[in-house]
């Protein structure tokens, strides 16, 4: 996940001729509204949509770059980083999963399987 949010990252600024790293306030925003929406996708290169779980890992990930190169990470800890990400989460809610299945029953195994695979030999 880290070479994918650098990546991600690097693909956003380089489409502005930006140096990517140390990573803006204002960029890192524009960043994360292209990835919520999808916004750029097919522009510029790994800018797809994604969910806001994967933003926050990304934005970890981001935020240890900084950390290596030893560049300050105050953008990341800013007071409207928070809401602006409890915003993205509320556009985005989760989408709800299937319900669990039900076992199958030994009379449905048995038709599904047939009579050619009852009496066929095990490799």
């Amino acid at each position: 996940m880290y070479n994918t949010a650098v990546r991600s990252f690097e693909a956003f600024r380089s489409h502005y001729s930006i140096a990517p790293w140390p990573a803006s306030f204002d960029f890192l925003f524009a960043w994360i509204v292209s990835r919520a929406f999808g916004r750029y996708n097919g522009v510029i290169r790994r800018q797809t949509k994604i969910q806001p779980a994967t933003i926050s890992a990304y934005l970890f990930a981001l935020r240890s770059v900084h950390v290596d190169l030893k560049v300050p990470t105050t953008d990341f800890d800013d007071d409207h980083m928070k809401p602006f990400m409890a915003g993205v989460y509320s556009l985005s809610p989760p989408t709800p999963r299937a319900g669990p299945r039900t076992p199958m029953a030994k009379d449905m195994l048995l038709h599904v399987l047939g009579p050619s695979a009852m009496t066929a030999e095990a490799p």
